[in-house]
């Protein structure tokens, strides 16, 4: 399986949204998750930023109270500024029966090689997830605003 993450907005539009629960499928953020797909150079949906593979490394166990600052599947979220309320909306979402799915943090020297404008700024941006019958997803990105 594939996870798409789309997305719709001008980096002021996010700003506005910034330590604020997002639902994706709104306006600014849609996920789908999808059998495995062929990338395509043709492809309507094509991002202006390089393909970004994922490597996976060994598990690591992260210290609750210092939880790992980089780009990560799962674990803890990492609090990146306390504005907004942003640590108990984040146990909000997870009292809801959400899970940390991931973490995108700004790639840094040595991650990978880019092409094209991040679109989170030097923020984090959290991913969560849940499945009932469907996966339903919330998103937060926290930025020095």
């Amino acid at each position: 399986m594939d996870v798409s993450i789309f997305l719709n907005f001008t980096f002021w539009e996010m700003l506005q949204n910034a330590f604020d629960i997002i639902v994706p499928s709104s306006s600014l953020v849609e996920v789908i998750v999808h059998e495995r797909a062929l990338r395509s150079h043709s492809n309507e949906f094509q991002s202006v930023l390089s393909i970004c593979k994922l490597r996976l490394s060994a598990l690591e166990q992260e210290d609750e109270n210092e939880p790992f600052g980089y780009s990560k599947v799962g674990g803890i979220p990492f609090i990146y500024r306390e504005k907004r309320n942003v640590t108990a909306k984040i146990k909000q979402v997870l009292d809801e029966g959400f899970i940390h799915f991931a973490q995108l943090a700004t790639p840094l020297i040595g991650d990978i090689m880019l092409g094209g404008n991040w679109p989170f700024g030097d923020g984090f941006t959290q991913l969560f997830v849940k499945t009932t019958e469907k996966f339903e997803w919330r998103c937060i990105w926290q930025y020095e605003t």
